[in-house]
């Protein structure tokens, strides 16, 4: 049996400052999320550059962690 994965929501923002939101699964690769991408922002896939903290994303699965809510006074 296959995993399909979960669904999650992504917050895309393009560097013109503009937002927009995307589901996937959580298995996605990098390709996936583009396409995703290419039906909110209307540039195509193969035009994209997805940048994550930094970080160019290549075209491979992406590891998605759930996060925690962050914590309001010092640890």
């Amino acid at each position: 049996m296959v995993d399909e994965g979960k669904d999650i929501k992504i917050t895309i923002r393009q560097s013109s400052g503009t937002q927009y939101d995307v589901t996937v699964k959580d298995n996605c690769t990098v390709t996936d999320l583009k396409k995703a991408c290419e039906e909110g922002c209307g540039l195509p896939a193969e035009s994209q550059r997805l940048i994550f903290k930094g970080k160019w994303l290549k075209d491979r699965i992406i590891q998605f962690v759930e996060s925690r809510p962050h914590s309001q006074g010092w640890a």
